[in-house]
Parts: C-alpha cells; sequence; structure tokens
C-alpha cells in the first residue's frame, strides 16, 4: 500500500520533472525559431541543376529546418494541457497571445500590398489575387486562407501566420482533444501521425492536428515525459543521428522511394530530442533567457527579410553551387542577427507595439 511519504516522493519528482521540461523547453524556443529561417531561406527560392547546393544545404534547411513549426506545435500542446487554467481562462490567455497577433502581422502585410498597389506594383497576394481584383470577401478571407483552402494547406495574406491560425483553432477544440486522448489513449495521436507520416505531399492542417496531439498526450494522460526521456536517452539519441543520417542520404545522395517517411520519422525523433538537446545546452551554459523572449517576434517578421535576401539570387543563373552555398548560409545569419536588432530596436523606441506584437511574450 502506497505511503504518505511515497505519494510526496512521486509528487516532488513529478514537480523536478516538469520544471526540467519547462526549462529545456524555453531554452529550446530561440534555436526552433531559427531553423525556420534556415528552412524558409531554401524555400523561398527554387534553384534547380545545382545538386550539390541542396545535398549541402538539406541537413540544415530540411532535416533540421522542418523541425521548427510541428515542434512549436507539439510544445504548445503540452502547455496547454499542463496548465490548471480553466478553458475559458485559456483562451482569452490565447486571444492576447495568438488572436491579437495573427490580425495585426495580417492586418501589417494587407496594408503593404495596398501600399505597394498605390505605388504601381500590382502584386499577386499568395500567387491568387492582386488588390486591384479584391473585393469584400476577398478582404475577409485574407485574414484566412486568401481565397484558396487548398485541403488545409491555405495561408492569410502573410504566410508565417498560418501556424497562428490552426494553433487558436486547436486550442478552441482542445476539450474534444481531451476527451478523445483521455479514454483513447495513444490512439489519436497513433492515427494522425500514421497519416502525417504516409501521406505523400504537404498537408498543414494534419501536421498541426499530430503534432499538437502528440504533446497533448503527456500531460492529458499523466504521462511524465521526462521520466521516458531520462529512461530511454541513449535510444533518442541514437535514432536522432540514425534517422537524421538516414533522411540526409535518401534525400540527397541514395533516394529511395518512401525517403518522405524516412523525413517525416525524422522530425518526429527531433521533436523528441528537444528537451535533450534543451537540457545540454543549459549544463553548458548556453541558454540566454532573452533570446527565447525573441521567439515569437523572430518567427512574425522574418519571411520579408529572407525574401529581402534570397530573391535576388533568382536574377544571377550564373552562380556556381559553392556561390549558392554562400549565399544561403549567409542570409542565414543576416536574416537572424537583423531581426534581433529589430527586436532590440522595438524593445527600446516602440515597447508598445512589440508588446501587441508579440502577445505580451517580452
Amino acid at each position: 500500500m502506497e505511503t504518505t511519504t511515497d505519494k510526496n516522493t512521486q509528487k516532488e519528482t513529478c514537480n523536478d520533472s516538469f520544471k526540467r521540461l519547462s526549462s529545456s523547453v524555453a531554452c529550446m524556443r530561440f534555436p526552433l525559431a531559427i531553423t525556420i529561417i534556415f528552412y524558409h531561406s531554401h524555400t523561398i527560392v527554387s534553384i534547380p541543376n545545382h545538386q550539390l547546393y541542396f545535398e549541402c544545404i538539406y541537413p540544415f534547411s530540411l532535416w533540421i529546418g522542418e523541425t521548427g513549426v510541428p515542434a512549436f506545435f507539439f510544445i504548445a500542446g503540452l502547455w496547454f494541457f499542463y496548465s490548471s487554467k480553466t478553458y475559458a481562462e485559456k483562451i482569452r490567455s490565447r486571444i492576447q497571445t495568438l488572436l491579437i497577433p495573427y490580425f495585426l502581422w495580417n492586418t501589417i502585410m494587407l496594408l503593404a500590398f495596398i501600399f505597394a498597389f498605390f505605388l504601381g506594383y500590382d502584386l499577386l497576394i499568395n500567387q491568387v489575387k492582386s488588390i486591384a481584383e479584391y473585393g469584400l470577401l476577398d478582404y475577409v478571407r485574407a485574414y484566412w486562407d486568401c481565397g484558396d483552402w487548398g485541403y488545409g494547406n491555405g495561408k492569410p495574406v502573410y504566410p508565417p501566420m498560418w501556424f497562428v491560425r490552426n494553433l487558436f483553432l486547436l486550442c478552441l477544440i482542445s476539450p474534444i482533444i481531451k476527451v478523445i486522448i483521455y479514454y483513447t489513449k495513444f490512439s489519436l495521436p497513433l492515427a494522425v501521425c500514421l497519416l502525417w507520416i504516409l501521406y505523400p505531399g504537404f498537408w498543414l492542417a494534419i501536421e498541426s492536428v499530430m503534432a499538437f496531439c502528440f504533446g497533448a498526450y503527456f500531460p492529458i494522460t499523466n504521462t511524465n515525459l521526462m521520466k521516458i526521456i531520462d529512461k530511454h536517452k541513449t535510444i533518442f539519441v541514437i535514432l536522432f543521428f540514425m534517422l537524421g543520417i538516414a533522411d540526409i542520404l535518401t534525400n540527397t545522395i541514395y533516394p529511395v522511394f518512401f525517403n518522405l517517411q524516412i523525413h517525416r520519422l525524422a522530425i518526429l525523433t527531433n521533436i523528441i530530442c528537444i528537451p535533450i538537446i534543451g537540457i545540454f545546452l543549459i549544463r553548458h551554459h548556453l541558454f540566454r533567457k532573452s533570446l527565447s523572449n525573441m521567439a515569437f517576434f523572430i518567427y512574425c517578421i522574418h519571411l520579408p527579410i529572407v525574401a529581402l535576401f534570397r530573391k535576388p539570387v533568382l536574377l544571377h543563373s550564373g552562380f556556381s553551387d559553392l556561390t549558392h552555398i554562400c549565399l544561403y548560409f549567409i542570409s542565414v545569419i543576416a536574416v537572424t542577427l537583423i531581426t534581433i536588432c529589430i527586436y532590440n530596436m522595438a524593445k527600446r523606441t516602440w515597447p508598445y507595439f512589440l508588446k501587441i506584437a508579440t502577445g505580451n511574450r517580452d
């Protein structure tokens, strides 16, 4: 029979595990935001017939780079259900941290398109329509999918905000997710995970649900994630490197028909290893809280700056692979430094704007 002392010891262990998980995940917010810069610095331009370039940047742009967004969904699922607040309190909080920044950033981008139109630049919004073709419904849908839902792949007028939109919707339906996971345990995360792994293309809606439910599973079922990681850390680290190498090789040098499935399994392993990497960074004093506070702002503002550095590459078709590789990494470093500078400037000169734009995260 379990004694009071045993229960207290178990509670202390759980509290310690939560603190370690919380600090390790907080440590990883900034690196995860940078992975998204790596990703978009590759995907924002198409550079065909440069195989060496693709092989060299793949580990950064897609193996690591494509981990960022699903990792943030995973973290959001963890924290949403670990919180002891009521559902209403959580939604009120998400209105401030997600919905208000969502409308602000999309409005800024929409106004930028309108301003460009009056200057004589009639640009296509998300490759669908130009401002000249916009009616009232189009302006409304600019805040949703710009008129092209694309089976869950539709994006608002400012594309990075699809993550914020999907996350807020998942928070709204969280009671349904909680009931399903509570009664079926790992069945929902497993089913959605398999669907995501096996689906032969992009499906942002399923990716969102998969990663959020994966994170939600642990607090809903009272499963101690850190205990699992501590017990099987060696296995997770080995899988991290093995699947990483398999992902890189099968998508560059030795392509196979199931390379996408290997890639997505590697991403899942990367997500599980986030607390391990976070603890390593903390232990070796490589973590600064001020950098973690910047993560959401960096995510929100990085895309136009990435475009500014990467789009001109398309004007020069004669670049060698080595030149493209150098330009890629220069772009990532420059965008990272510029976004950090903008954040620090905004914190000093426009603190109220920064507070609204980041959902009061600073």
